[in-house]
């Protein structure tokens, strides 16, 4: 089983502001959706932070994986969030430093994701979600 997650927000800046972000999650099984799952929120936060909230969210709805087979692949616009999620288990690895010696930013959340994603194999995916976006905004507004 595979769980496809994918995070929006429609803050674009690097400056923290009122925003908001979300996610949906759809779980692929022998290439045929099986469930899905959404959120969408308000937040104060900048691009990077929204983004990981909705990525801690998420990965929070995830049951424990006991078999180690299941797989799940983060899709998201931003870089450097998709970099933490390639880099996470070395980073738990390393009591949470990168690899110049500087701690990890947002330790707390990535810990979370850390925790809920242990025994999947993860990969992460950039590129644009605004159609997931959309979705999500009609689905909590109501269009």
């Amino acid at each position: 089983m595979q769980t496809n997650i994918y995070l929006v927000t429609n803050n674009r800046s690097p400056r923290q502001q009122e925003c908001n972000y979300g996610y949906l999650m759809e779980a692929v099984d022998m290439g045929k959706r099986v469930g899905t799952a959404h959120s969408w929120k308000d937040c104060e936060e900048d691009h990077y932070g929204a983004l990981l909230l909705a990525l801690t969210e998420a990965a929070g709805r995830m049951k424990p994986n006991r078999t180690g087979t299941g797989s799940v692949l983060i899709v998201t616009d931003c870089q450097p969030l998709a970099s933490g999620v390639l880099s996470l288990y070395r980073w738990e690895r390393d009591g949470w430093i990168r690899s110049k010696g500087r701690k990890v930013k947002r330790q707390k959340e990535w810990k979370r994701v850390a925790d809920a994603l242990r025994g999947y194999q993860i990969a992460a995916e950039v590129k644009r979600v605004d159609f997931y976006m959309d979705l999500l905004k009609e689905e909590s507004y109501g269009g």
